[in-house]
């Protein structure tokens, strides 16, 4: 049994069907997309993480052969609803971030709590919900992070925070901006994709030259997308 005949029994026991599976991955991965992934079972996905998410399981669950249904018990059901997030109907709290410098190259098959540690010190952020859904952005795939150094100036100063999309790591738009994991450190830059398969890192700051990840580095996993920036707040200025 591949990853398809795991996503599409999972699913079933989550009394979902494949657009509400969509829907839960922030319309990442499409109806389509998942149908054509339990048809032909494919042993690999580019969709691994965000499934995993909106199924609430493990991505090691995903990828089990020969996976059982008591197996998938085992996992738990959560509440896929917000509500635990509400401030009240209009408004969820998001928290601040640092990487787990220390989780290495792990994300592929990783888990949330491998990669990012929530900044216990660091008071959470109330955003309005329809921020979100006008989007089309499920909230709860979204962390906030400072930033750190000038690369990024004058758009984004040391010390800002930035609120990052984690379900959009997959498909560049080339000149936006991304949060990224480089050799376990978190950095903010335009990205741009090449023919070759590397990937253009471009700073704000003239002082700071274009770099250009291999290939390689990206196969290795030296190199991830941890997500899109959405928005970011400033005290530039200010203190």
């Amino acid at each position: 049994m591949g990853i398809g005949k795991n996503v599409k029994l999972i699913r079933e026991l989550r009394g979902l069907t494949q657009i509400e599976l969509s829907e839960r991955t922030g319309g990442v991965a499409s109806q389509a997309a998942i149908s054509a992934l339990e048809k032909r079972d494919s042993s690999r996905t580019q969709y691994l993480n965000v499934l995993a998410k909106a199924l609430n399981v493990s991505t090691s669950l995903l990828l089990k052969a020969d996976l059982k249904p008591s197996e998938v018990e085992g996992e738990g059901i959560e509440a896929w609803e917000e509500e635990d997030k509400e401030i009240d109907d209009a408004f969820v709290e998001i928290p601040e971030f640092e990487l787990c410098v220390s989780a290495g190259c792990g994300f592929s098959n990783g888990t949330d709590a491998d990669i990012y540690r929530e900044i216990e010190q660091a008071p959470k952020v109330r955003y309005r919900l329809d921020f979100f859904t006008s989007r089309g952005i499920n909230s709860s795939y979204c962390k906030r992070f400072k930033v750190d150094g000038d690369s990024m100036e004058p758009l984004l100063f040391d010390g800002d925070r930035i609120l990052v999309n984690t379900a959009d790591s997959l498909r560049i738009k080339d000149g936006a901006v991304y949060a990224i994991n480089y050799n376990g450190e978190l950095k903010v830059k335009r990205l741009q994709r090449k023919m070759n398969g590397s990937i253009l890192l471009m700073s704000e700051n003239k002082a700071y030259p274009p770099e250009e990840i291999s290939s390689d580095a990206i196969e290795e996993g030296r190199f991830f997308i941890i997500g899109k920036v959405l928005e970011k707040s400033s005290t530039y200025g200010f203190d």
